[in-house]
């Protein structure tokens, strides 16, 4: 199995599994006035793969890998995958009466853990992502907000977090992955 193909079948995984559960606030973008007169707009979570399009970061998790092995031995490989969660919020929409308000604060973060919470519940409870990729369930799940210098940066109203975790996967003995690359 190819990094690419391991990558697009975990990008279809969160696509299903777990974006489809969601609505967050989309980010409207530098022009808009973050008022009560703004509409927000509740869309799901879009799924990537490394990197996400610069116009469509909020609200999304990207796949990312890291170091990974295989053993012809073993005919299998590991990945170490991250998991990248952002969303934005930057306060409460509500209405007062009849007319929408809006309170300035900074409970968007409550956003981003949810969505995380949710996708290590489910990993948890998950032994393979598909049929030919495997959770190594014996190898702990870590997660954590994204940091810099060992600090949380204060981004507000854009929240991010992470998780990574190691799979494993069968390696082909075939060149019939590779043909379709080239």
């Amino acid at each position: 199995m190819t990094i690419i193909k391991i990558l697009d079948e975990v990008r279809n995984w969160l696509d299903s599994e777990i974006c489809e559960n969601f609505s967050f606030k989309k980010d409207p973008g530098k022009d808009e006035p973050i008022d009560a007169g703004y509409n927000y707009e509740l869309v799901k979570p879009k799924a990537f793969t490394l990197y996400p399009p610069f116009d469509e970061k909020f609200p999304s998790i990207t796949v990312q890998f890291g170091n990974g092995v295989q053993s012809k031995f073993e005919e299998s490989g590991e990945l170490k995958l991250r998991f990248l969660f952002a969303t934005w919020n930057p306060g409460l929409h509500y209405k007062d009466g009849e007319t929408p308000a809006f309170k300035l604060n900074t409970e968007g973060w409550r956003d981003v853990w949810n969505f995380v919470d949710y996708t290590l519940i489910k990993l948890t409870n998950t032994n393979s992502l598909t049929s030919k990729i495997r959770i190594k369930h014996e190898d702990k799940i870590s997660f954590g907000p994204m940091a810099e210098n060992e600090t949380l940066p204060n981004y507000y109203p854009y929240w991010c977090a992470w998780i990574e975790f190691t799979i494993q996967y069968g390696i082909n003995s075939t060149n019939e992955d590779i043909t379709n690359l080239i």
